[in-house]
């Protein structure tokens, strides 16, 4: 009897284990639903929990591809080497871009919707480089149709515009007591114009002037993604970072014009899609406080940026005398670096 009661029980043990699996049953992919992270965000009281951003940049830009003489011309040589004398020693002469104003401003809101935020954020930067040399310079650029190439002067200018828009949606939560972190993706618009100019003055007699106009304009859109962090020091000052990750796809114009002695002798042009991948990388310090029974927030942050253009350096010139159709395109980075000042305030 006593094992009949046994077994009758382990039966009833069994079903109600089963239901119980049954009733908790979880979907794959859903094994954590409901166990998110506390937020991390900044939030006011009795507010509309919107902030405003705005950052002064102070950057400078450099690109790879713009080289446009070699100074140190001695004369032709008088044998074959090794026993000839040395036709040039000197440096490249290369656009060396200055430390230039930006600045980058954002609206953003906190939602409801499980604690998630959404950013919208407009960069705007400009250079203008120029570069001279005088003396004994041979023209890296749109070689003429003679056979001088040695300057008495050479001058470059290097235009950049940038345009950025960003649209991203995060999420921020701790981990642990003291870290931050935010999650984000989104959408990125980015217009780049550039435009890179050569003025030869050759030591011909009389003078012979050229002038070279090269051009990379880029259009495009795409993906973005990243990660925001935050690790808390004390009286509201932190440690913060950011990491991103972008692909576009866009158009790219990418002409050249040559004159020479104000009469144009070549002129190409290029249009095409392409894409392109882009870095961002920040570190720095930032303080936040509340004022106002918890009214309204600030934040003022300083920190070291850089931002890494693959690619997007697509310039044609030619070299050699044009009519042997000798095209060289250029495929360089771009990068902007240096200080990143903000504030951001919550209502």
């Amino acid at each position: 009897m006593k094992m009949t009661f046994a077994f009758l029980g382990a039966l009833v043990m069994s079903a109600s284990l089963a239901q119980t699996a049954e009733v908790n049953k979880i979907n794959p992919g859903e094994e954590n639903r409901g166990g998110t992270l506390p937020s991390s965000r900044f939030e006011v009281e009795d507010g509309y929990n919107i902030f405003l951003t705005t950052d002064f940049l102070w950057w400078r830009a450099q690109e790879d591809g713009l080289y446009f003489g070699q100074e140190g011309f001695r004369g032709t040589t008088t044998s074959n080497p090794p026993i000839g004398e040395q036709n040039f020693k000197g440096n490249l002469a290369k656009i060396n871009p200055p430390w230039e104003p930006g600045v980058r401003i954002g609206l953003g809101g906190n939602m409801p919707y499980d604690e998630w935020d959404i950013f919208l954020q407009w960069t705007y930067f400009k250079t203008d480089a120029r570069q001279s040399e005088h003396n004994g310079v041979i023209a890296l650029w749109g070689h003429q149709d003679f056979d001088q190439n040695v300057t008495e002067r050479a001058k470059a200018n290097w235009n950049l515009d940038m345009y950025v828009l960003d649209a991203e949606l995060g999420r921020s939560f701790w981990v642990g007591k003291y870290l931050s972190m935010r999650p984000f993706f989104g959408l990125r618009g980015a217009w780049l114009d550039q435009e890179f100019k050569v003025h030869y003055d050759f030591a011909t007699n009389p003078i012979i002037s050229t002038k070279i106009r090269a051009n990379t304009d880029f259009y495009s859109g795409g993906l973005r993604g990243g990660v925001d962090m935050r690790y808390n020091l004390f009286g509201g000052w932190s440690f913060y970072g950011q990491s991103s990750f972008s692909m576009l796809y866009g158009r790219f114009i990418c002409d050249f014009h040559e004159h020479e002695n104000d009469t144009r002798i070549a002129k190409t042009e290029d249009e095409y899609h392409q894409g392109i991948f882009t870095t961002q990388m920040t570190l720095g310090i930032r303080w936040d406080t509340y004022v106002s029974h918890n009214r309204y927030h600030f934040t003022i942050s300083a920190a070291w940026e850089q931002n890494i253009w693959f690619d997007v350096n697509q310039m044609n010139h030619f070299i050699h005398q044009l009519h042997e159709g000798n095209m060289v395109k250029g495929n360089g980075n771009l990068s902007t670096q240096g200080g990143t000042f903000g504030a951001r305030f919550d209502f």
